[in-house]
């Protein structure tokens, strides 16, 4: 991710800014539904590649694709929460976005495939 201290892309972007495409999954989001046809993607195709920036998808923050990870910090309390940098938009960690269908129910919501 961009702005992420330590990732490949950062290492990366400190000898060449501006130039690395970060394209992320959507890991989570959108799978509670109990039908396909609920879902925000019902009529995109497969596989499809969607920009972040400018986008009701770059607008989310990073807990609506990822579950938060749980760490203990140096005085032994625990935290079930994503690091301050990483508490923004998605528009500013990625790039892109790609949707490689669900894994769920089909459309009428019976079958899990």
């Amino acid at each position: 991710m961009h702005g992420v201290g330590g990732s490949a892309v950062s290492l990366y972007e400190k000898d060449y800014p501006n130039v690395t495409l970060v394209i992320s999954g959507l890991g989570i989001f959108d799978t509670n539904l109990s039908t396909l046809s609920k879902s925000k993607f019902v009529n995109w195709p497969i596989p499809a590649v969607t920009r972040a920036k400018g986008t009701w998808l770059g607008a989310l923050d990073i807990s609506h694709f990822l579950p938060p990870p749980m760490r203990i910090d140096q005085d032994c309390n625990f935290h079930h929460e994503f690091p301050p940098i990483l508490q923004k938009p998605m528009e500013d960690l990625v790039d892109a976005f790609l949707y490689l269908g669900t894994s769920g129910f089909d459309v009428e919501g019976k079958n899990p495939r």
